[in-house]
């Protein structure tokens, strides 16, 4: 028998769920002429962090994170949700999600990204963020140490982490950008993985991942101490 597919008619983004959102937080700070001291945008990684609660006394601090978000779309919604808000700092995260959507999908049973295409893009997306930012005080952050569960192959998901990082940390070298290292911070003996009890689910951080990470980045940057 032959089945009718049509297919998919578009493809949702994540990002579409806060752009309403956003537009308007946005239009708010521009009419108030609000400078943010410090901007973070990212993934859920950023966004499920409770910025005010790790930096009290950093100034205007303004939460771009989105969960799901992925680096071509982060850099699409960049120049609204970051550069038109002249923020003094930003603070980048991302990379996760490109590099989760390399693992077969077991819903559609079909394989996943090829690794080299997803890491390529991720890098390519992140250098042009960096090229959008002269004049702002940037920092690209490492992409943070896992610990997936089965059927997620946790130890290639965590050894392309590492690829990416390490060409990350170059990439800040090449253009004399800041680069805060949360993985090493985080990860546990094998200087690989996530070290135990410090994440809900072995990706997101609990309070006390969180608090390594706000630790790392006062070290790193000393006007955000709070």
């Amino acid at each position: 028998m032959e089945i009718i597919r049509p297919g998919m008619f578009g493809t949702s983004y994540s990002a579409d769920s806060k752009r309403r959102l956003f537009d308007f937080l946005n239009h708010q700070i521009l009419t108030k002429g609000k400078i943010p001291d410090f901007l973070f945008i990212g993934d859920s990684i950023t966004e499920y962090w409770d910025l005010e609660l790790y930096f009290q006394n950093a100034g205007f601090i303004v939460n771009r994170g989105i969960g799901g978000d992925i680096s071509s779309i982060i850099l699409k919604r960049f120049d609204a949700d970051a550069l038109q808000l002249k923020p003094k700092n930003i603070i980048y995260l991302a990379g996760c999600n490109d590099l989760m959507a390399t693992h077969y999908d077991y819903w559609w049973k079909c394989p996943g990204r090829e690794e080299k295409e997803a890491i390529e893009e991720l890098l390519d997306n992140t250098e042009a963020i960096i090229k959008k930012c002269g004049g702002i005080n940037l920092y690209i952050c490492s992409v943070l140490p896992s610990a997936l569960c089965v059927p997620y192959d946790a130890e290639k998901f965590n050894d392309n982490i590492l690829t990416v990082n390490k060409a990350l940390k170059k990439l800040c070298e090449k253009y004399s950008v800041s680069y805060i290292d949360y993985h090493s911070a985080l990860c546990g003996p094998d200087k690989k993985t996530v070290m135990d009890n410090i994440t809900y689910d072995g990706i997101h951080p609990n309070p006390e991942g969180y608090e390594i990470m706000a630790g790392v980045l006062k070290k790193a940057i000393g006007k955000i101490n709070g």
